[in-house]
């Protein structure tokens, strides 16, 4: 691939979209405030999604502790049973909270790293081209 920088080569961005007036240029970086937005908001609404999952998993290790044998069925219908429908929610604003302070961290992170090795590759392709 002629001319792409490395960094965007791994990202899998071998051909980039042809150029129109509204992308002619690269969008700005996000800031640090903007990349902790976004990393919370995804790390709560994941957090928030896979609740039920979580719970019936808790609840089926718990059983096997105790019990020495539980099924997946089981534990879904002795949660509807015991505390119906809202029972899959248990705990569902802590975890949403802790992993997305969690994904906020990293996210932010992660963008910082990415600004600054493409940063480190525009300036030394400026150097290379003297």
């Amino acid at each position: 691939v002629g001319g792409m920088p490395p960094l965007l080569e791994r990202r899998g961005l071998r051909d980039p979209p042809p150029q129109r007036a509204l992308f002619a240029r690269e969008p700005p970086a996000l800031a640090t405030w903007e990349s902790m937005i976004c990393g919370a908001l995804t790390g709560a609404t994941s957090g928030a999604l896979t609740t039920p999952i979580d719970v019936v998993k808790t609840r089926l290790m718990a059983s096997q502790a105790t019990l020495g044998s539980s099924s997946i069925r089981k534990a879904v219908v002795d949660i509807l049973a015991r505390e119906g429908p809202l029972g899959f929610t248990a705990g569902l604003a802590q975890r949403a909270t802790y992993i997305s302070l969690g994904s906020a961290i990293f996210f932010t992170v992660f963008e910082q790293v990415v600004n600054r090795m493409e940063h480190q590759q525009r300036v030394d392709a400026r150097a290379a081209a003297r």
